[in-house]
């Protein structure tokens, strides 16, 4: 028996994006000195290292615990509820990220006590590649799951 189209989609997926996020952070931080700024394009597109002990836009500053239960859930939830994934692309590559992004922040977090966030655009707050995995993954699903819940009515 094999394994299936989704397995592979979401769980190689998933292990890209770990890959990714971990290579990029490694580079940063191996590379950089923390709170160095390199400009990639004046005011707008910047590479600066900083260690981020909460969650994104500065929120929950130092709640470690609550920010790797909820990555705990957020694991869980996906893979508890696997099997119900449609077969439809978009959901499952919204999975992926999601879970990929979530694993990749939960490993940094427990082992490091913070992420490495280096993505600095304009006036948003810095990210990282996990990061952005993880708001695609969201947008994707609540799409989906808005476009469900309009068929019902």
């Amino acid at each position: 028996m094999g394994l299936s189209k989704k397995f592979l989609l979401i769980f190689g997926g998933v292990v890209a994006i770990i890959f990714l996020d971990y290579i990029t952070k490694f580079l940063v931080a191996t590379k950089m000195q923390l709170g160095e700024s390199i400009t990639l394009i004046q005011n707008i597109f910047h590479i600066t290292y900083v260690h981020n002990y909460g969650a994104g836009f500065g929120i929950l500053q130092g709640q470690r615990m609550l920010l790797m239960l909820i990555a705990v859930i957020v694991i869980g939830l996906i893979v508890y509820y696997y099997r119900k994934i449609p077969e439809i692309k978009y959901v499952q590559i919204s999975a992926m990220f999601l879970l990929g992004g979530t694993i990749a922040n939960f490993v940094e977090r427990a082992w490091s006590g913070y992420v490495i966030d280096f993505i600095q655009i304009s006036i948003w707050p810095k990210f990282n590649v996990a990061d952005s995995a993880i708001v695609l993954g969201g947008l994707g699903l609540a799409y989906y799951f808005w476009k469900e819940d309009g068929k019902k009515k």
